[in-house]
């Protein structure tokens, strides 16, 4: 397939599609065994699995807990806030309003009448 050619063909399913499938066996009320069938493994990749972004990590971890029968991992956690509080001091603040409501103004001053005294010569 080209980059180019992204048009459906006639064999493109249409959604929603099943990108996994959990089953548990029972033989008269009791467990025989489970099985989980998911798409494909990429989303158990290092490099998904690191990023905070995605919940891949939870759902993996969830998945093992029930093929085990374990309901205490089953249950996906909620998430978590990484923000950060921003803290500055006196200092910081008066250099930051320098900079931005006077040095970068000023700048923008200055570079405006280089440009006028260059095409005025």
């Amino acid at each position: 397939v080209e980059l180019g050619d992204l048009e459906p063909s006639g064999r493109d399913e249409e959604a929603p599609a099943t990108l996994a499938v959990a089953r548990a066996f029972e033989d008269e009320g009791e467990d025989e065994g489970r099985i989980v069938v998911v798409g494909n493994s990429d989303f158990m990749e290092d490099a998904t699995l690191e990023q905070p972004a995605f919940s891949n990590g939870d759902v993996m971890l969830a998945t093992v807990g029930w093929l085990t029968q374990r309901p205490e991992l089953v249950s996906v956690p909620p998430r978590t806030s990484r923000i950060r509080a921003v803290v500055m001091s006196e200092g910081d603040v008066s250099a930051v309003w320098w900079r931005v409501l006077a040095f970068l103004p000023g700048a923008f001053v200055l570079l405006g009448f280089s440009v006028w005294w260059t095409r005025r010569a």
